[in-house]
């Protein structure tokens, strides 16, 4: 059995060196890694740091800003670099009528486009 962690549990190391944490967690026997963040680190170092320490991305906790017009090009290809085929939006403004719609037609809007790249 492989297991994984989720690294939103390890934030506070993960911000201050994401390298390091990801080799912290292959040492400790995980496989797979659930990303709550890049910290500024591109999409090509995370990629060499999972091949390096042998785990594989499980899915990463994306913001609904990452899904917008102008940044979805970019979250699909970071996405796809990292070989992550599960993007989770780990919270939404949910507090209004109005905050709920948008939500919903966003989520709408970018499903089928999330869907066809992989």
């Amino acid at each position: 059995m492989k297991y994984g962690i989720q690294m939103y549990s390890l934030r506070d190391a993960t911000e201050k060196d994401l390298k390091a944490a990801l080799a912290a967690v292959a040492e400790m026997g995980y496989k797979h890694v659930e990303f709550a963040g890049f910290f500024g680190n591109s999409a090509e170092d995370v990629r060499s740091w999972l091949d390096e320490f042998g785990l594989r991305a499980s899915g990463t906790h994306t913001g609904a800003a990452a899904l917008t017009e102008e940044n979805l090009a970019d979250t699909i290809a970071y996405h796809k670099t990292i070989g992550c085929k599960d993007l989770i939006i780990p919270g939404m403004d949910w507090s209004t009528k109005e905050k709920l719609e948008e939500n919903i037609a966003l989520i709408n809007k970018v499903q089928p486009i999330l869907a066809e790249n992989g």
